[in-house]
């Protein structure tokens, strides 16, 4: 059994290293560097909850359990390298369709009048300064 968890693993490794570019890596690796706070080349629990402390990033009660859980494929408590990247490119893939969605004219930005419709389709008024106080955020 752990060794089929571990050819999941080296199989997850390999399809990181085909999808992303050196400059992504890089990038990925500086960003990586700074959640793992013990500086170990894993990011536990711990770490995630200091870095978000110190990054003074808003935590969710059970979210950082639940990215565990989703995304520590090993189940060693730790989130290594190639499965920090499977999430972040997980991530972006969901931000581009969210993205899409909200640019309604597919101009590849989103203007207060798209975001005012957005909230519309939720069920929500905002009024359209509303909106572009949203977008300097």
């Amino acid at each position: 059994m752990a060794s089929n968890a571990k050819q999941d693993v080296q199989s997850d490794e390999a399809e990181v290293e085909e999808q992303i570019s050196p400059e992504e890596e890089r990038a990925l690796h500086e960003l990586f560097e700074k959640l793992d706070m013990n500086a170990d080349g894993k990011i536990d629990l711990s770490d995630l909850t200091k870095a978000m402390e110190t990054m003074q990033l808003p935590q969710v009660p059970g979210h950082a359990q639940e990215f565990f859980r989703k995304y520590d494929k090993d189940a060693d408590g730790q989130i290594d390298f190639p499965e920090f990247v499977k999430y972040v490119k997980e991530h972006e893939k969901d931000l581009r369709s969210y993205f899409t969605k909200i640019d309604t004219n597919s101009d590849g930005t989103i203007d207060a009048g798209e975001i005012v419709e957005s909230f519309k389709k939720m069920g929500v008024h905002i009024e359209k300064g509303e909106a572009q106080k949203l977008l300097k955020r």
